[in-house]
Parts: C-alpha cells; structure tokens; sequence
C-alpha cells in the first residue's frame, strides 16, 4: 500500500520507475516508503541532500520503495541511545500500574492454563497438545 499523496510527491516525478514499485502497490497490507539510496550507508541526513539540491527532483534509479518495517530498521541502523536518554525513558515509566480491570482480564484470560511450545511457537493451554513441550521458547540472543 503507497500513500495516496505519491502522485504530488516533489521526490520524483517518475515514481512508477522506483524498484520495488508493482509490489508496493500490489501489496495491500502494508505501507511501503519512499526512500533515498544515498540516505542509509553514508550517514547522509535528509537536511545534507536538500542543502546539495539533492533530494528533490531525483532519478528514479536513486530511489527505492521499502516497506515500513524495513525503512525503520535501515533508519534506525547503528543508533544508539545516551544513557540519559535512557534513564529519562525508564522514569516515566516508574510507578505507572495497570488499571485493575486490565490487570484482572489478562489474569482471567490464562486462568488455569500453562504455556507450552514447540520449538517455534509458543502456545497457552489447559492441556499439553502433542509435539509440544511444558515451558517458553528460549530468548533470542542479540548479535
């Protein structure tokens, strides 16, 4: 799914040209982005490339369609945040509790029931279903 503003877009006015275009608009679950190749390996800001007159009015070979999920991560690629920052985020949270009937749904909803899995999935049960397991997945390990 692309925005319907894709037809005013500055960028490039031969946007249909973009690689990944005919899945983007094929695709009708997810939002698909506009984004700059110059952008993710060289630390580029967007405010570099409108200094350079780069940005707009671009070849459409210099730009790529990715889908929201992925132009997060090339986005956010490298980015770490300050301790300060951190602890800033930490605090708000300190002392906020779920209402009680928050509290009493998720109690009631796994009421009597354990988690099993199977490697992959992991379910909540009353019962051990066959080719799985008593317990939790493993937690995927950060590289």
């Amino acid at each position: 799914m692309v925005s319907k503003n894709i037809e005013k877009n500055k960028i490039c006015k031969e946007y249909k040209q973009v690689e990944n275009y005919e899945k983007a608009i094929a695709d009708k679950e997810e939002l698909w982005v506009l984004h700059h190749r110059k952008l993710v390996p060289s630390k580029v800001t967007k405010k570099d490339l409108i200094e350079r007159n780069e940005f707009y009015d671009v070849a459409p070979e210099e730009l790529i369609f990715l889908t929201r999920s992925e132009h997060m991560r090339v986005s956010n690629e490298g980015k770490t945040y300050d301790k300060s920052v951190k602890d800033k985020i930490s605090q708000t949270k300190v002392g906020k509790k779920r209402p009680q009937s928050v509290r009493d749904a998720l109690r009631y909803a796994h009421l009597g029931k354990h988690r099993y899995n199977n490697g992959e999935v992991e379910i909540w049960a009353t019962e051990c279903p066959l080719g799985f397991k008593p317990g939790m997945l493993p937690r995927k390990k950060n590289k």
